[in-house]
């Protein structure tokens, strides 16, 4: 890539042109291949959890016919023949699809992760824990969030891409609501 810029003033008859440095081919590539193996690698393992929590809406659920109003265990309507069906959760409801179940088991059997409180303790991690400030002492933390809270809400956001493109966090919706990885160790041990 380069630059070329007209210069301004009478002595201005040629182009200066500028080409910043590159790095080697081969270290960008080995770099950009070291971290779309690791993406990958993520995302093999968010398919992984994905398909387990699929399986496991299909074990906690029944199908339903919805027009003859009967659990229809079998897959197929004793009263109608029909399999069109629905999936039931006893005292929860009855929908298509499996993607309202998977939302319940995240609710209710794992815990999400507060982002900004994890983001809070890994800065007091980083930072002394107060700050003096002429003769003044402040929480290093609360200092950072008060006096700059855009910059704040920005540096969580990039910690949180952060932690999920190293596999730490995870998100099944977009961001909305992350869940620590280990969580889900449970969920993919073959006992489950």
């Amino acid at each position: 890539m380069s630059f070329t810029c007209l210069g301004v003033g009478a002595r201005s008859n040629s182009p200066l042109t500028f080409s910043p440095p590159r790095a080697s081919g081969l270290g960008e590539e080995a770099l950009n291949q070291e971290g779309q193996t690791k993406r990958n690698g993520d995302n093999i393992m968010k398919t992984e959890i994905q398909n387990k929590l699929n399986q496991l809406a299909l074990k906690k659920s029944i199908p339903f016919c919805y027009g003859c109003y009967k659990d229809a265990p079998t897959g197929k309507c004793l009263s109608c023949g029909s399999d069109d069906l629905m999936k039931k959760i006893s005292g929860i409801g009855c929908e298509y699809g499996t993607e309202w179940i998977v939302q319940h088991i995240l609710e209710t059997e794992f815990t999400p992760v507060d982002t900004e409180a994890a983001f809070e303790d890994s800065i007091r991690d980083c930072y002394p824990e107060e700050t003096q400030v002429g003769w003044m002492t402040f929480d290093t933390v609360t200092l950072m969030k008060s006096q700059d809270p855009i910059s704040w809400k920005i540096a969580c956001g990039e910690w949180e891409s952060m932690e999920e493109d190293e596999g730490n966090l995870l998100s099944f919706d977009n961001g909305a609501t992350y869940y620590h990885a280990h969580q889900f160790d449970e969920l993919l041990s073959d006992d489950h």
